[in-house]
């Protein structure tokens, strides 16, 4: 035998319905922790809200005989007020902004205090910064190209600027690529999605071991060997 009971709307778990509610919801913005839930609550919100005492009167100010009003309103649907999104995507600049520079703060005035730069004078401060510019503005020890035919390939191809203008395309294309990212997702995409994967990484993976072995990280572990002229040949030719 089935049952008909009656279809309640319940409010999603990331809702601003009261202070507790609102302080969690907040914190897992500030957090940044599974944001899509959040985005789709406050754009799925009902655009018109009403406030009725059981008696059917207006309830905006209060029911008579101290009642609590009903809250009648329509069903949330999805992208119902999209424009809503825009306030946990500002808050999080925001409030990301604030702290990185509160968290900034804190670490710069720990270290002066430990290194004794927070006793300083302004004639100090002024001497201590311009020896610390003219340390940075001092020459540097250039790289020397390898000898190597292999590594200097590798070198001169890692350093050119058409491979500059192919690994920033390549980022670009996977940061535009994992904008894409949508649930629920077809099979075809999912399909696509792990074949780019895989290229990508193989990409930045080649890139890599590239780099540590033209600029001799790699070929430390194998040290070319110069024969002396006046020794014999280590090895018959």
């Amino acid at each position: 035998q089935e049952v008909l009971l009656p279809r309640v709307w319940e409010p999603p778990r990331e809702n601003f319905e009261n202070l507790g509610a609102a302080s969690i919801t907040i914190l897992r913005l500030l957090a940044m922790d599974n944001l899509q839930p959040i985005f789709h609550s406050v754009m799925d919100t009902p655009r018109n809200t009403l406030l009725v005492c059981p008696d059917g009167s207006d309830g905006s100010y209060g029911c008579a005989g101290n009642e609590d009003p009903w809250v009648v309103t329509n069903q949330p649907r999805p992208n119902n007020r999209p424009e809503n999104v825009l306030f946990p995507i500002i808050f999080i600049f925001i409030a990301n902004a604030f702290l990185s520079q509160l968290v900034i703060g804190v670490l710069v005035d720990n270290i002066r205090r430990q290194s004794g730069t927070a006793l300083y004078t302004e004639a100090q401060r002024v001497w201590n910064a311009t020896n610390t510019t003219l340390k940075k503005l001092s020459t540097k020890k250039k790289a020397q190209k390898p000898t190597d035919k292999v590594r200097l390939f590798l070198y001169d191809l890692l350093d050119s600027k058409p491979y500059e203008y192919f690994i920033m395309s390549v980022i670009i294309l996977n940061t535009l690529w994992m904008a894409t990212e949508h649930e629920p997702a077809e099979d075809l995409y999912e399909a696509i999605q792990g074949v780019g994967d895989y290229i990508f990484i193989s990409i930045y993976m080649a890139e890599t071991v590239a780099k540590l072995y033209s600029y001799s990280v790699i070929s430390w572990y194998w040290p070319e060997v110069k024969e002396d002229p006046a020794s014999p040949p280590l090895l018959p030719r």
